[in-house]
């Protein structure tokens, strides 16, 4: 296994002309006057935005251009893409400018194939996920209704017991189907090792060895065809340095929860970018405290060991009960609170939390600014 990833990777813009297309000279220029700075690597069509807007083979040529002035440096290839859950949410990521996306979900359902079409029709590319053998046969049909033929990443369970090959035996027998259908082309094998949201910091790395390793014998099993999409916010800065990975799926690190910091220990406390702002409504008796935000808003989705959220400016209390309307605050600092008092607090999962909230309040230049959840209660 590679080491992971450490140093300055720094991501660059990509500079147009006066026709809109790749001003190569300017990004040779600016390649060659980062790498002069000392700067660790490159981290091309990173998060500096213009890649949403680049068609997959621009994408492609930025990584080149990078790697013929890189000087032997090394270089992270950047966001490719997004992966979706829902045909829904993909949609709603459009407006964007995305032009390649992953369903990593079991697509099974008739009713949805008009929206799914329209997606493919708005995209550069859109791969689809095979995640059992009834499944790719049920798809594959329904795709020839709507003549349509996608690429397919075949799921295989790694450990968290959801959707997925089990066995070496069950995996061989999805690619049959998708080697016999006519509207899917086999791509490659992903998984998606959330298990590791629950790991303690000093076995993250092994288990995603683990993984990595799964991923590249069934891979050899299958003919040794195929890309490697491991996927998890957990192990992503692991999976990056492994040999063969070919895309990385991280997401939950872009605000950060409990689970990312207080458990696996994958971003620090002073890098969360999210927060519940509630207020204290009543304190019936000592020791207790209850707010105006319950399963509503945080959800009932919790990890073990983790209380349901704690205060952003770590006194010393939890969210340890909710009902659908209420919060129950529990702990030695509770008694301090008071009726009226507006506090954060950062709950252990945020990826429900966000699809349970119409918008979000954040401050842009030093200003508030309200933006919509747009995907809220895709389904």
């Amino acid at each position: 296994m590679k080491p992971p990833i450490s140093g300055i990777y720094v991501p660059h813009i990509v500079p147009y002309d006066a026709t809109g297309k790749i001003n190569e000279g300017e990004l040779r220029s600016i390649i060659n006057w980062l790498g002069e700075k000392g700067i660790t690597g490159y981290y091309p069509n990173g998060s500096m935005g213009e890649f949403i807007r680049l068609s997959y083979e621009e994408r492609k040529r930025v990584v080149k251009i990078v790697s013929e002035e890189a000087n032997g440096k090394p270089i992270l290839a950047g966001a490719d893409g997004f992966t979706c859950a829902k045909i829904s949410e993909a949609l709603a990521l459009l407006p964007s400018g995305v032009r390649r996306i992953f369903l990593a979900h079991s697509i099974s359902s008739r009713n949805k194939m008009p929206a799914l079409k329209q997606l493919v029709g708005a995209l550069d590319e859109l791969i689809i996920a095979g995640t059992s053998v009834q499944q790719i046969e049920v798809l594959s049909q329904l795709l020839e209704e709507i003549d349509l033929k996608l690429p397919c990443l075949l799921s295989l369970d790694s450990g968290l017991g959801r959707e997925g090959a089990r066995t070496i035996d069950e995996l061989q027998r999805m690619k049959a189907v998708v080697d016999r259908s006519t509207s899917l082309n086999y791509r490659g094998l992903y998984t998606h090792e959330g298990f590791t949201y629950t790991s303690q910091p000093e076995v993250i790395e092994a288990q995603s060895r683990k993984t990595a390793d799964l991923l590249r014998k069934a891979r050899e099993e299958l003919g040794g065809e195929g890309e490697l999409w491991p996927g998890c916010s957990v192990t992503a800065r692991f999976m990056a340095g492994e040999s063969g990975v070919t895309g990385i799926r991280p997401g939950a690190y872009l605000l950060g929860d409990l689970s990312l910091t207080r458990c696996t220990g994958a971003m620090n406390w002073d890098d969360l970018a999210v927060a519940v702002v509630t207020t204290v409504i009543d304190k019936p008796e000592p020791g207790l405290a209850l707010i105006d935000a319950g399963t509503k808003v945080f959800s009932s989705d919790r990890f073990p060991d983790l209380p349901l959220a704690l205060p952003y400016n770590n006194e010393n209390y939890a969210l340890t009960r909710m009902s659908e309307e209420y919060g129950f605050l529990t702990g030695d600092d509770v008694d301090k609170l008071s009726i009226g008092e507006v506090i954060l607090l950062v709950p252990t999962h945020i990826c429900p939390v966000v699809n349970l909230i119409d918008q979000y309040s954040t401050r842009i230049n030093g200003q508030l600014t309200t933006i919509p959840v747009t995907a809220r209660g895709c389904v």
